[in-house]
């Protein structure tokens, strides 16, 4: 018999995005590329990713910005009250700070006072961490409706004039989860791992 996966009574209800209003073309990189040949080591890297445009930021559309409109779609769709939601986790890598946190700030943009608010950093996975911890923080029960977000400047972590721009693209998205408790739909399982000996690879400082 085949065995029948379960949720974990965690449901994804609804997701909301935000797209930068500029739109950048390979045309416009390639009008300001200081080099003109790709460096190998660059082509290694880059290749040819298919991507023709991407979406930019402007100074007015922070990382904060794009969070809280991308919340306040998933919001709009699921048809909930900002008070509802009592916990807002937000992953960001490119535009991090000390002190303080940014989910406590996009939070106040979306008017959701009754949430704990905090970011969580890991790049690349930031986003399925941030589902990962939701899910356990759901399924104790206090917490019932969780808002988590995904936004990026990642422009502000390319050079100007640089292959890098080729794949720097700006954008928010978030997902509203709730705990029903039904197993037959909603979220399986997540898988990370991490491999402390690689940290090396790759290494980003802050600006």
């Amino acid at each position: 018999e085949k065995m029948k996966l379960k949720s974990n009574g965690i449901q994804i209800t609804c997701y909301g995005d935000y797209y930068p209003e500029k739109i950048l073309t390979d045309e416009e990189i390639r009008g300001r590329l200081k080099y003109p040949d790709m460096h190998p080591a660059e082509r290694a890297v880059i290749g040819d990713i298919g991507v023709t445009k991407r979406h930019r930021a402007n100074e007015k559309e922070t990382s904060v910005f794009m969070a809280s409109k991308a919340c306040e779609m998933a919001m709009k769709n699921a048809g909930v009250k900002p008070e509802s939601i009592d916990l807002y986790l937000f992953c960001n890598w490119t535009e991090r700070y000390y002190l303080p946190d940014l989910a406590p700030q996009a939070s106040l943009l979306n008017g959701t006072k009754n949430a704990l608010a905090f970011d969580l950093g890991t790049a690349c996975t930031g986003f399925v961490h941030g589902v990962q911890t939701a899910s356990c923080y759901l399924q104790t029960g206090k917490w019932k409706k969780a808002l988590v977000v995904g936004a990026e400047r990642f422009s502000e972590r390319t050079k100007k004039g640089g292959y890098g721009e080729f794949t720097a693209g700006d954008a928010a998205a978030a997902v509203l989860m709730e705990f029903t408790g039904n197993t037959d739909t909603g979220i399986i399982d997540t898988c990370l791992f991490d491999v402390g000996s690689l940290i090396d690879v790759i290494t980003c400082t802050a600006p």
